[in-house]
């Protein structure tokens, strides 16, 4: 029992101080880049902020340097010093009270004895890469999974520290729901009497995502971005609705955008709808907002820059699977054209249901055309996986008007809601494109959905809140209501993990349940895999060359 509770403490205690320092980090990625004296940015923007920093740290310092736990100590501490010495706001005490105090909130969603499918196959493999190892050329011909680039990854490998190792690697998926949630709890208070569209978005996906992205894992690499994309939207809408603070929204805009494109390369497409959004919209705020931020431009593009390497450098393409930024032949490292080819056409069709672990269609490039795939699709993965997540949309939709009933009218007028406009038209080609080339919900199909549906919704309802305590008293009961759901769900998994006949069980509760024999084989694979050595960087060599 001792030990147990000493366990607890440590993740508890190591959790705490990465989470500090990562807020630490935004303070110091905000002093150097948002020019502006004063700003109305909360500590949960902060730690976003500081998410996108230690990327490009963490790509920049693995071109020489592991990520070893020295490094990494070093890291973490620098960002707890600025944390405490540089992260000036009103009610700081209680602001790191309120963060500690929703680490112990949401500390059972963290501890899991099975992690994510792909978490053996290459995720924990590839973070412990970048600890042993510095940039390493050609990773992609070693397996399939490596050919996949997710700043996520990079995250993870900044977590390795003394004592706790690799087991906090999911700790950047925690931060993710954390903040988010922190975030839409933010807003919903700022807004109970401001604007009702805000404070229902807000309210609406608070509840969603402590119920439907309860596990953890369930994430991956997939999940994270789009918590990240509900707060891209909230700031869209903020943009599109009020005459202030637009500088601070274009920043923190720009900043998710990044962000999420790094951890998720399909979303690039997406980020530049979005680019043209802005563009087209708001051309004049959009074009003050880049003469004024010059300092913060240049950082974006050393951002895309060494994002693009790595990519370049893990598979030889500058973003993979496009075909038209591989370069193919040129050198001995990477990716050949068939390979490419192939792999562009399997993930289609693993998205379109027409391939799963047990099986695969003939004629692959037929199926993924001309909707052919789409009655499989429907039968095998819309009527068990995409309805169930519409209904539960659905159902929230329908709870918060019968809570709210007294507050909502019917409202046919549109002459106000321009700004509903402009968000549907940025929705809606995105939808298209998700459900035209990867109609699998973990390629952003939950956020998309949601989002759909809540505006579509809100589009013909008009909200009318009073500063009534009850109406704020109904607000809180459904906070606490998705909290406690979030907590009971989780602690019930872990009793039934504990006591699991299963291999992925707990056998040292609270650390999760390690495959050796996966990480066996990996390590055999990159020993045994035909390199060279050139100025002290490993180039893994792709065997299809002659």
């Amino acid at each position: 029992m001792t030990d147990l509770i000493i366990n607890l403490t440590i993740i508890l205690l190591f959790l705490s101080l990465i989470t500090f320092s990562f807020i630490g980090y935004g303070v110091l990625f905000v002093k150097i880049f948002y020019l502006e004296k004063n700003n109305s940015f909360s500590i949960s923007h902060y730690s976003i902020f500081g998410m996108l920093f230690l990327v490009f740290v963490s790509y920049y310092s693995n071109l020489f340097l592991s990520h070893n736990e020295i490094f990494n100590s070093l890291l973490i501490l620098i960002g707890i010093f600025n944390y405490i010495f540089f992260f000036k706001i009103k009610k700081k005490n209680e602001s790191t009270i309120t963060i500690l105090f929703l680490i112990i909130i949401y500390f059972s969603f963290f501890l899991i004895s099975k992690n994510h499918d792909d978490f053996f196959y290459y995720h924990l493999s590839s973070g412990l890469n970048l600890v042993e190892n510095k940039l390493q050329f050609g990773l992609a011909n070693l397996k399939l999974g490596y050919r996949h680039h997710s700043s996520v990854i990079h995250l993870m490998s900044l977590t390795y520290l003394p004592v706790v190792k690799y087991y906090l690697f999911n700790s950047i998926n925690f931060i993710a729901l954390l903040f988010t949630s922190l975030i839409l709890f933010e807003n919903i208070k700022k807004n109970i009497n401001k604007n009702s569209i805000i404070m229902f978005f807000c309210l609406f996906f608070f509840i969603l995502i402590n119920i439907k992205f309860k596990r953890l894992s369930e994430y991956g690499t997939d999940i994270a971005a789009q918590l990240f994309i509900i707060i891209l939207f909230l700031n869209l809408l903020k943009f599109f609705l009020e005459k202030e603070n637009k500088k601070e929204n274009l920043f923190f805009i720009f900043t998710i955008l990044t962000l999420v494109v790094s951890f998720k390369i399909s979303y690039t497409l997406y980020g530049i709808l979005i680019f043209l959004a802005l563009i087209v919209f708001d051309r004049k705020k959009f074009i003050n907002f880049i003469f004024k931020s010059k300092r913060f431009l240049i950082f974006i593009v050393l951002f895309v820059l060494i994002f693009l390497f790595q990519n370049f450098a893990n598979n030889g393409c500058l973003l993979y699977p496009v075909s038209q930024t591989c370069f193919f032949y040129d050198l001995e490292w990477t990716l050949k054209e068939n390979e490419i080819n192939e792999m562009k056409v399997f993930l289609e069709l693993w998205a379109k249901s027409g391939a799963n672990p047990n099986y695969t269609v003939l004629n692959q490039e037929e199926f993924i055309e001309n909707f052919v795939w789409l009655k499989n699709w429907f039968n095998n993965y819309f009527l068990f996986k995409v309805s169930d997540f519409i209904f539960l949309n659905l159902t929230l939709i329908l709870l918060i008007t019968l809570f709210f009933k007294n507050n909502i009218y019917i409202d046919k007028s549109f002459k106000k809601k321009r700004y509903l406009l402009k968000i549907l038209l940025v929705i809606f080609p995105i939808f298209l494109i998700w459900f035209l080339k990867h109609p699998s919900m973990r390629y952003g199909g939950y956020i998309i959905f949601s989002l759909t549906l809540f505006f579509i919704f809100f589009s013909f309802i008009k909200f009318k809140l009073n500063n009534s305590k009850f109406t704020q008293k109904k607000i809180t009961l459904l906070i606490i209501l998705s909290l406690l759901y979030i907590n009971f769900s989780n602690i019930n998994r872990i009793y039934h993990e504990i006591n699991s006949p299963y291999i992925y069980k707990f056998d040292d509760f609270p650390f999760y349940a390690l495959d050796i024999n996966l990480l066996y084989k990996d390590k055999l694979r990159f020993l045994n895999s035909k390199r060279k050595i050139i100025n002290n960087y490993t180039f893994y060599l792709n065997d299809k060359n002659n």
